[in-house]
């Protein structure tokens, strides 16, 4: 057995703690010079043992210290506490926001500068769960909350799906002067099948600003991370476009974000894992996508993806690994073995594909394909033979969507200049493979469970292409630092090889 978890990663974020699953961030805020972050994980010391929200601060969004549970579950009948945010009150002070199952809407203040002590409101709930037989239970669901203040008054969107039938998402709002006594005014937005399907629900939900234009970030169960760009009137929410950043055979599910003292709205998202055939999912790492740096398009029309820069520290000097380009019909392995590292991609494709080839072995029988494909504007993450078999996760097939045979090749828009020129970035850190393009219009995320012995790139030029490298480097990437050791259960998935035939 391996020494080292080839599956850990050196540079995103995850947990100490053994158990988290769901691992959602959760009450994101930039306060005194540190980025606080807040996550679920399952609290085996209180009686419970169910979801509780962990803390840890980073002054740079890639070294992490980690502090002692913020929350746990400690109020009479408070059975977990699910997703919820972080905003500063009318006195600028932090306060926390986050659903507690069977009870409703709680808030939390904290108890010292370092956001390391939290009070729970004695008016907890402030917004009750409505029972069976209250009037209220027809009107509307509380669940997942997000708060922000607008002039002298609190708002708050409740999401979930639009009642009486319980079908197309929604989210309730709801407004408050102290937040303790709140009032329900109504649907945040009118439920449609114009961009969701009838199973989608409003989950995780965080509305912020860009620009001119107004974000509603969060999460269908079945079908993960997405956004809708539109406008704000009148306390009403009216969506122009929508814009999935998951698709079938991804990872890219619960999101949180943030804005810090240079007004960057930064974000995270849990990468959802798709089981390994016989492991156990309290085994698994649980793992945070790399932050993004989120802009608006010039248009208004969709987000910009972007690695914050303070990732650059990381990346040691770029080589160019080939003594010459792939041409039509040929694959050429990197003379290069890597687990971390950063490609810079520069091409011009013209017609057919190309295919680069990370986590693979020599032979590339085993590997995540990432196929580019000009003239269909489409990358497509092939990870039917990228190492351990995968399965469904039980996420993507409840509140009723219908269910399918899993795919294992998520396909994703991607799109260059209008000569076909694409340039991008493949983030490699162990089991995570992250894409974004230059211009930040495209991002793609994988989550890739490769055999130990799987750590070779290769770069494969379909046979009828027409393509032009301009640029092919390697950055090899250092470890960031953490103040948490491994979590003892990963010891079950340590050194997974091969099986031999």
């Amino acid at each position: 057995m391996s020494e080292v978890n080839h599956w850990i990663p050196v540079w995103h974020f995850w947990a100490p703690e053994s158990r988290h699953y769901p691992f959602d961030p959760n009450g994101c805020i930039f306060w005194n010079g540190r980025y606080h972050v807040f996550y679920l994980f399952q609290d085996k010391s209180v009686a419970s043992g169910d979801c509780c929200w962990g803390h840890a601060s980073s002054a740079d969004l890639i070294n992490w210290d980690f502090h002692p549970a913020a929350l746990i579950c400690d109020m009479p009948g408070e059975k977990a506490m699910f997703s919820g945010c972080a905003l500063l009150d009318r006195a600028g002070r932090p306060t926390l926001v986050y659903h507690s199952v069977g009870q409703g809407t709680c808030v939390a203040f904290p108890e010292d500068d370092n956001l390391i002590r939290w009070r729970k409101s004695e008016h907890n709930p402030v917004i009750r769960e409505p029972k069976e037989q209250d009037p209220e239970f027809a009107v509307y669901h509380v669940f997942d909350p997000h708060v922000w203040l607008e002039k002298d008054c609190y708002y708050a969107i409740l999401g979930a799906r639009a009642k009486p039938y319980v079908e197309y998402d929604t989210a309730y709002l709801f407004r408050s002067h102290d937040l303790t006594h709140w009032k329900y005014c109504r649907p945040f937005y009118q439920a449609t099948d114009h961009f969701c399907a009838r199973y989608d629900d409003c989950a995780c939900p965080d509305f912020f600003r860009i620009g001119d234009s107004w974000v509603l970030l969060c999460i269908s169960h079945t079908r993960g991370a997405r956004y809708y760009v539109g406008d704000y009137i009148e306390h009403t929410f009216v969506p122009r476009s929508h814009h999935w950043l998951n698709f079938p055979g991804g990872n890219m599910f619960a999101p949180e974000t943030l804005c810090d003292a240079a007004g960057r709205r930064i974000a995270w998202f849990w990468l959802l894992p798709r089981f390994p055939q016989k492991q156990s999912v309290l085994s698994m790492p649980q793992i945070w996508s790399l932050p993004h740096e989120l802009k608006m398009a010039e248009d208004g029309s969709a987000l910009l993806h972007f690695v914050p820069k303070e990732f650059a520290c990381l990346c040691e000097t770029p080589f160019a690994p080939l003594e010459h380009f792939p041409v039509a019909g040929e694959r050429v392995l990197f003379p290069y073995r890597s687990q971390s590292c950063k490609i810079e991609v520069d091409v011009t494709i013209l017609a057919g594909s190309v295919t680069f080839e990370v986590l693979a072995d020599a032979e590339g029988k085993e590997a995540l394909l990432l196929r580019l494909d000009a003239e269909q504007n489409l990358l497509s993450l092939d990870h039917s033979r990228a190492g351990v078999s995968q399965s469904r996760s039980p996420y993507f097939v409840n509140l009723g969507a219908p269910e399918k045979e899993e795919d294992l090749c998520q396909k994703v828009p991607w799109y260059g200049d209008k000569d076909g020129r694409f340039r991008f970035d493949i983030y490699l850190d162990h089991c995570v493979v992250e894409l974004f393009s230059s211009d930040g219009r495209c991002t793609a995320t994988q989550l890739v469970y490769n055999y130990s012995e799987c750590n070779r790139i290769a770069c494969q030029v379909a046979p009828e292409a027409k393509v032009c490298f301009h640029s092919l480097k390697v950055c090899p990437m250092k470890a960031a630092n953490r103040t948490a050791p491994r979590p003892e259960s990963w010891t079950t998935c340590i050194g997974v090889k091969r099986p031999v035939n």
